[in-house]
């Protein structure tokens, strides 16, 4: 999945640049949107290969994973 979104931030910087080029930069603010619409995904993909999955939501669903496996444990047990 990682890979998956890296490749799409790729493909969003590659349509960026080729759209930025065919019209041209005019104005600051133009200048502000092409470096927003390029260094998100960048930092997207460091964040995505940097961080090494102990973040709240994949603790919180290992928890609820662990939750169900020992209730289910517990079911099997208590059926023989």
């Amino acid at each position: 999945m990682r890979i998956l979104a890296a490749i799409f931030n790729i493909v969003l910087i590659g349509v960026v640049i080729f759209a930025f080029m065919e019209s041209g930069i005019q104005k600051w603010n133009d200048w502000l949107i092409f470096i927003l619409w390029v260094f998100v995904p960048i930092f997207s993909i460091i964040a995505l290969f940097v961080q090494k999955g102990d973040n709240w939501l994949s603790l919180f669903i290992k928890r609820k994973a662990l939750e169900e496996k020992q209730k289910i444990d517990q079911l099997t047990r208590n059926k023989d």
